[in-house]
């Protein structure tokens, strides 16, 4: 199975990919209908926020599925918005509203799930793609933010519809970046309708930010802090090499382990900065004496919590046999009670009620 066919029957939840398409919309009709066609098969619910004119398009292929639509809408299991409309509700003063947002495509989302029967979901949308093609990209990025952020809130597939020609002249747009950044796939259509996924480099923002474990708004302000430099395609998307990857990584790991960001950016900084090896060097060892104080000092910290972990589980087992309600009026010799002087850790447990 290829790539993109795989994409088209059986993506995995949070997989979030786009089709790029041109005047030429029969690839992208094709791949709807079976991104839909194969989901009701399998069981999933689907949300489809489109056009009028491809939803009759999608009808009409859907008829000619084992599961018609008009069946898949009764069951429940099928819903589509239009685009158009959905547009209108949630575009406010030039930006997409979340609440406004939430509550149509949202609520959608929950119920769909919430259907009897329902192995899972599948969505496909064109509300992006018509905000950029209108020019609205201000809009179309804070949209996408949203799609984003309700497909890591309930972990379905979602397929969207950009109306750009990836041989055209807006594709080098600086700004469309911002939006296919967010993508994990991209699978533009060539003259003749065959599907390939975009070679986009190594590893493209979306997937470079599910190898780390972080979002693609992350990479990019580790980019705009100089932390990393990814290449960009002929296209303006930018690709990340194992280099990239593994000091994303080590700054990821600082950073969570609550380094300051101004080290991080001293210790990336140190060598292409000095004059010499020997100037780099004690800027390297400055450096480094300052993680190792900083390290002790959450040793030191860190032993101190231990002991008074210690301290809390001891009083804690005295209670292992005990009937009373856990409180200072239902039990009143409570050992984790009177113990508050022994284990800081026990005033996160006890009765707040004095």
């Amino acid at each position: 199975m290829s790539s993109c066919a795989y994409l088209l029957q059986s993506p995995r939840p949070y997989e979030h990919f786009a089709q790029l398409y041109g005047q030429d919309e029969r690839a992208l009709i094709a791949n709807m209908a079976q991104y839909v066609r194969e989901g009701l098969n399998e069981g999933h619910a689907v949300l489809a926020v489109i056009t009028g004119k491809h939803r009759e398009a999608l009808l009409r292929r859907l008829k000619r599925s084992t599961i018609g639509a008009r069946e898949a809408i009764d069951e429940g299991r099928l819903v589509i918005l239009e685009a158009s409309s959905v547009l209108a509700q949630v575009v406010v003063e030039g930006t997409a509203d979340w609440a406004r947002f939430d509550a149509i495509i949202g609520s959608a989302v929950r119920a769909l799930l919430a259907t009897p029967g329902v192995t899972g979901l599948r969505a496909f949308g064109e509300l992006v793609g018509l905000l950029w093609s209108a020019g609205q990209r201000t809009a179309a990025a804070k949209l996408e933010e949203h799609w984003t952020r309700l497909l890591e809130l309930h972990g379905f597939t979602l397929f969207c519809a950009y109306p750009i020609d990836v041989d055209g002249a807006e594709f080098p747009d600086a700004d469309i970046d911002t939006v296919l950044m967010a993508h994990t796939h991209v699978l533009p259509a060539n003259r003749d309708g065959d599907k390939q996924p975009a070679p986009l480099g190594q590893v493209r923002s979306g997937d470079a930010a599910r190898l780390l474990g972080t979002t693609t708004r992350t990479l990019l302000f580790y980019e705009e802090e100089g932390l990393v430099r990814p290449k960009r395609t002929a296209g303006g998307s930018r690709t990340y090499s194992p280099f990239d990857l593994a000091r994303s990584e080590v700054a990821i790991r600082l950073s969570r382990l609550g380094f300051p960001l101004k080290l991080i950016k001293a210790l990336t900084s140190a060598r292409p900065d000095a004059a010499s090896g020997a100037e780099a060097s004690r800027t390297l060892q400055e450096l480094f004496d300052e993680m190792r104080r900083d390290i002790a000092g959450r040793i030191d910290a860190l032993h101190a919590i231990a002991a008074d972990l210690e301290q809390a589980d001891g009083l804690v087992r005295q209670c292992a046999t005990c009937p009373n309600p856990p409180t200072r009026q239902r039990c009143p010799a409570c050992p984790c009670e009177l113990g508050l002087d022994r284990s800081a850790l026990l005033y996160l447990t006890s009765d707040p009620g004095g």
